[in-house]
C-alpha cells in the first residue's frame, strides 16, 4: 500500500471517530485498506520471529560447513545469566547468546590471556575445558553483569556486579556493542520479554 493511501485512510478514519459522518462505500474502502495494512503488519512480523529464532536459538554454521563451537554448556548456569545493557539496564541478552555468536573469539582471547598469565590462569586445552573450568566460576562470582561502551570509541567494558561493588571483568574480550544492544531491544520491545 502506498504511503499516501495508508495516510488517507488513516486521516478517514480519524475523521470518522471524531463524529463525522461517513458514507458506507468510504468505510467499505477504508475497512478494506486496515485490512491489507493488518495483514502486511502480520507478515512482517513472523519474518521478524523467524529472525530471533536464528538470532536467539539457532547455532548456524560459517559457510564452509563448520557449525559453530557446540558444547554442552545448556548445562551451565551460563545460560540463565543475563547481561544487562544501560542505561536503565532494563534490556537484556542471555549470556549465552554471547557465547554462540562470538564464543571462538571468546575463547582465543582467553588463550592470548593465559599466554601472558600463566601462573594465574588454568589451562583450557578445549572450549568446554574454557566454560567449566574458567569461565563459569570467573562469571558465577558476579549477581549482575553489565556491558557498558564508551559512547566515543564505542568500546565496550563488561562489568560484574557483587553486592554493592562494581568489578571490570577484564578476561572478556570487546564485542560489537551495537549489534548486542539492537538484540537484546529487539527481544525486549517487540518480544515483550
Amino acid at each position: 500500500m502506498h504511503v499516501r493511501q495508508k495516510k488517507s485512510t488513516l486521516e478517514t478514519l480519524t475523521r470518522y471517530s471524531n463524529g463525522e459522518t461517513i458514507s458506507h462505500e468510504v468505510m467499505r474502502v477504508v475497512a478494506s485498506d486496515i485490512l491489507e495494512m493488518h495483514n502486511t503488519i502480520s507478515e512482517e512480523l513472523a519474518e521478524l520471529e523467524k529472525e530471533y529464532d536464528v538470532l536467539f536459538h539457532v547455532k548456524q554454521g560459517d559457510g564452509n560447513g563448520n557449525t559453530e563451537i557446540q558444547s554442552d554448556q545448556e548445562n551451565l548456569s551460563l545460560d540463565k545469566l543475563l547481561v544487562y545493557f544501560p542505561p536503565e539496564g532494563k534490556d537484556s541478552l542471555e549470556f549465552s547468546f554471547f557465547l554462540e555468536h562470538e564464543g571462538k573469539r571468546f575463547f582465543q582471547y582467553y588463550q592470548d590471556l593465559y599466554e601472558r598469565h600463566t601462573e594465574k590462569l588454568p589451562l583450557c586445552e578445549s572450549y568446554d575445558q574454557y566454560l567449566k573450568q574458567f569461565l563459569e566460576p570467573a562469571i558465577s562470582k558476579y549477581t549482575t553483569i553489565r556491558l557498558g561502551v564508551d559512547p566515543f570509541d564505542r568500546k565496550t567494558t563488561w562489568m560484574g556486579l557483587k553486592d554493592k561493588d562494581q568489578f571490570t571483568l577484564n578476561f572478556l574480550p570487546q564485542v560489537n556493542y551495537d549489534f548486542f544492544s539492537g538484540a537484546a531491544q529487539y527481544r525486549s520491545k517487540l518480544l515483550n520479554v
